[in-house]
C-alpha cells in the first residue's frame, strides 16, 4: 500500500485512501505521514480525507483512522481536516458507527456538522437500512455505534456516578448483544451473556481509569462470519500504566496473567484479561492487542505471535469470536 498521501501544495495534503481499508491502514499512514513531514515540515496544515475510492472499511479501519487523525490534531491543533466522502454502502455503514460524528468531536473535521446531523438524525429514526456492509452477504450486520470513554475524573473515581456510568454503556452494549442471541446463526448461552457483559466492562473501565486518555469502544457483529469487539485509546500505553517493564510486551504479558493488576482502588482483583481470554478461546476466537511499538495476536489455538510495528501512542484492543 502506496502513495496514500499526495502533496497538493507546500502546506495541504490528501490523503487517499485505498480501496479497502482495515487496521493495517494505521502503519501505512504512519509510515506514509512520517516521509510526508521530513519532505516539509508545515505538512499537515490543510488535510483532504479522500474515502471516494473506497469499497470496504471494517470496524477496526474505522477505529484506526479516527485515532490517527485525533493523534495528529493533537500534535497540530491548527490542522484542518476536510472530507471527501464515500458512495454507497460504504457511507451508510460509517454512519451506521457514527463515524462522522466521532470524527467531528474528536478530530473538528470541517464543514462535517451537515453530516453529523444527517447521520444522527438516520440513526435516531432507525432509517439505516442497508444490506450488511460485506463483500459477499447480504445479512444485516448488528452494530452497536461507536461509544466515547472519557479518561477518568479526579471527581468521578470510582464512585457512583462511574458506576453509572459503565452501567449505561454495559446496557447499551447488551441491547446489541440480544439481537445476537436470538440470531440463529449464533449460539450464545447463559454463561457467554455474562461473560460478555463483564468482558465489555472490564474493557472499558482499562480506559477510564488507565489510559489518560479518551477512548473508543464499540461491537460489530455480522451473522454470517462473527463479532469484532474494539476499545481504542491514544493513551500511555500498557509499560507507562503498569510502571513494571522496560518493554511494551513484557507489560503486556504480565496483564494477561490471572490474578494481575495495577488497580490501586481494590475493585478488581486481576481477573480481567483472564475472563476476556475464556470467553474469546472458548468461541474459537482470537485477541489482538497493540501498545506502543508492540502488536500481540493470541489465538483460542494457542497461537501466540509478536510484532514490532510502528510506533503509536495508546492502546488498541480488539477480539474477533466466529459466528
Amino acid at each position: 500500500m502506496t502513495n496514500i498521501i499526495s502533496n497538493i501544495d507546500r502546506d495541504k495534503s490528501t490523503w487517499v485512501l485505498p480501496d479497502t481499508v482495515t487496521s493495517n491502514i494505521l502503519d501505512s499512514l504512519i509510515k506514509e505521514s512520517k516521509k510526508e513531514y521530513n519532505n516539509n515540515k508545515n505538512a499537515f496544515s490543510d488535510i483532504t480525507l479522500n474515502l471516494s475510492k473506497t469499497k470496504y472499511i471494517d470496524i477496526e479501519g474505522a477505529l484506526s483512522l479516527i485515532c490517527f487523525c485525533s493523534a495528529i490534531k493533537r500534535k497540530n491543533r491548527n490542522t484542518i481536516f476536510h472530507f471527501i466522502y464515500p458512495e454507497g454502502n460504504v457511507l451508510n455503514y460509517l454512519m451506521s458507527l457514527g463515524f462522522f460524528g466521532q470524527m467531528s468531536n474528536k478530530v473538528g473535521v470541517l464543514e462535517g456538522q451537515n453530516i453529523v446531523h444527517y447521520e444522527n438524525e438516520l440513526r435516531h429514526k432507525r432509517k439505516l437500512k442497508q444490506k450488511i456492509y460485506s463483500i459477499n452477504s447480504n445479512l444485516k450486520p448488528i452494530i452497536l455505534p461507536i461509544e466515547t470513554i472519557e479518561q477518568k475524573r479526579d471527581t468521578i473515581g470510582s464512585g457512583a456516578n462511574f458506576e453509572h456510568m459503565i452501567g449505561a454503556f454495559a446496557s447499551h452494549a447488551l441491547d446489541t448483544f440480544n439481537e445476537l442471541l436470538t440470531t440463529p446463526e449464533f449460539d450464545f448461552d447463559g454463561e457467554d451473556y455474562y461473560q460478555f457483559r463483564e468482558s465489555n466492562i472490564e474493557l472499558y473501565k482499562n480506559i477510564f481509569q488507565h489510559s489518560k486518555s479518551w477512548g473508543l469502544a464499540t461491537i460489530h457483529a455480522r451473522p454470517d462470519f462473527g463479532t469484532t469487539v474494539c476499545y481504542y485509546d491514544i493513551g500511555i500505553g500498557f509499560k507507562a500504566s503498569i510502571g513494571k517493564f522496560d518493554t511494551e510486551i513484557e507489560s503486556i504479558e504480565w496483564a494477561l496473567i490471572d490474578g494481575n493488576t495495577s488497580k490501586q482502588d481494590g475493585d478488581n482483583d486481576g481477573f480481567g484479561f483472564t475472563l476476556i481470554q475464556e470467553f474469546v478461546f472458548k468461541r474459537n476466537g482470537n485477541i489482538k492487542i497493540r501498545s506502543g511499538e508492540c502488536l500481540l495476536q493470541l489465538s483460542y489455538d494457542t497461537t501466540k505471535k509478536k510484532n514490532i510495528v510502528s510506533y503509536f501512542p495508546g492502546v488498541q484492543i480488539s477480539y474477533f469470536i466466529p459466528a
